[in-house]
């Protein structure tokens, strides 16, 4: 009997020896879950730029196709050389625990001056938001574009024709993970990169028009147009003569007659 106490007891140290390991480990996820911390990241980095596309000076830091010549020496000679910090980047993540789970917000910017500030290296914002489990208010991606697919690449501004853009919003993700579901409210007034179009004109004198054609009622299976003066504009009267196709929306039973 005391040996089987003796062996049950054994066993039974054993087990909390084996599980102590584990239990610590949780102990410190618990832990590390409720400290608040602040965290400090980005880096610096220097472009050097030999440009022989002739594009628009304010973008020789950027590969961005609504900026490039439309004709020879649009924006001068091509052959420019830049040097530049734009794409530095500074960023503060803070989080803090709290009883609906863990808080968090983020800001961060570069120097890639647009708008107004094209061709400045000068502070721009890219994300300010905060997020609170599945929730997120700010600006930061949109949901309508997939950071998974954008390449890796030297320019900045990314490929051709690809959706990119951070937008104000509020955001509800309940599927996180592997597989990602999102709805946002997003603020209003996103557009493509169209560039600068203010007093620029393709075509000018152009008239819109569409001629209707006349279609008369045929007599005796005679399909027959209507005077020349209210013929179509396709017709060629220029000659003196008049010639013209006649279109009939008669069965095809019925005998098509020769035109006047």
């Amino acid at each position: 009997m005391n040996s089987r106490m003796q062996l049950g007891a054994i066993w039974l140290w054993v087990a909390v020896l084996s599980l102590s390991p584990l239990t610590r480990a949780v102990a410190q996820d618990e832990e590390a879950k409720r400290k608040a911390g602040l965290d400090f990241y980005g880096f610096v980095m220097v472009d050097a730029i030999f440009d022989h596309t002739g594009i628009k000076g304010d973008w020789l830091g950027a590969a961005r196709p609504t900026q490039l010549p439309a004709f020879e020496d649009e924006f001068g000679p091509p052959g420019q050389f830049y040097f530049g910090v734009k794409q530095t980047r500074f960023g503060v993540k803070a989080h803090a625990p709290s009883k609906l789970g863990e808080v968090t917000a983020v800001i961060d910017f570069d120097f890639f001056g647009t708008g107004v500030d094209a061709g400045q290296t000068t502070l721009r914002l890219r994300h300010a938001y905060i997020e609170l489990g599945q929730f997120l208010m700010g600006q930061t991606q949109s949901p309508f574009m997939d950071l998974d697919i954008f390449p890796n690449e030297l320019d900045y501004w990314g490929p051709n024709g690809m959706v990119f853009f951070r937008n104000v919003q509020f955001r509800w993700t309940p599927i996180q993970g592997d597989n990602v579901l999102e709805f946002a409210l997003e603020r209003p007034g996103a557009s493509g990169d169209q560039g600068s179009y203010v007093d620029r004109i393709e075509l000018t004198d152009v008239v819109a028009r569409f001629p209707v054609p006349i279609f008369r009622r045929p007599s005796s299976g005679v399909a027959t147009t209507g005077a020349t003066s209210a013929l179509p504009a396709c017709c060629d009267t220029s000659s003196g003569t008049t010639s013209a196709t006649s279109l009939s929306t008669w069965p095809a039973t019925q005998s098509a007659g020769a035109s006047t």
